[in-house]
């Protein structure tokens, strides 16, 4: 299965603000990741984007969402055709999606949830759109774990007049 990791960042590598602020994320960057889960038919996040996502008012998204959790029974679904809370490991979750006939999987974080994927090897491509906003404290693009990774540049290209999109293909 492609896992393919896309996230709106910072220059210095934040994907929320303190408070897991999303209000630097423009709506072509929303526009943006709702086609990628789209495409995709279905997207991979942990509680703290969930919520800050359902806050935001842009949950659930028109696709198969799976929300990584410590506790999937603390949460009432309000969903459940469309959303899974769930405490699997990543390969796991890669098992059920392909087991419900799914060829890809897109991962939209947050930081703890991508360095999970990222230390098991799991993550084939990771598309990064960077806004024009630096931010001091916040979420980082991966976080909590120790893991190394090379990647090679696939594409770099504007998305809009402030913004870049930039795709690695992560290297195993």
């Amino acid at each position: 299965m492609e896992v393919r990791l896309y996230s709106v960042v910072t220059p210095n590598g934040l994907i929320a603000g303190k408070g897991d602020d999303l209000s630097f994320i423009t709506e072509t960057e929303w526009q943006g990741m709702l086609k990628e889960a789209y495409d995709a038919g279905n997207c991979i996040m942990g509680r703290r984007a969930y919520e800050a996502l359902l806050k935001k008012g842009k949950f659930p998204f028109n696709c198969l969402n799976i929300v990584l959790t410590k506790s999937p029974k603390k949460f009432k679904n309000k969903w459940p055709d469309k959303v899974i809370f769930t405490n699997k490991s990543p390969r796991a979750i890669l098992n059920m999606l392909s087991s419900k006939g799914f060829q890809k999987a897109l991962l939209i974080g947050g930081g703890h949830v991508n360095a999970s994927f990222a230390k098991q090897k799991l993550i084939d491509e990771i598309v990064l759109d960077l806004e024009p906003r630096l931010i001091t404290s916040g979420i980082r693009l991966f976080e909590g774990k120790e893991f190394g990774a090379k990647l090679k540049l696939i594409d770099a290209r504007r998305v809009s007049p402030e913004e870049a999109r930039i795709i690695y293909k992560v290297e195993k």
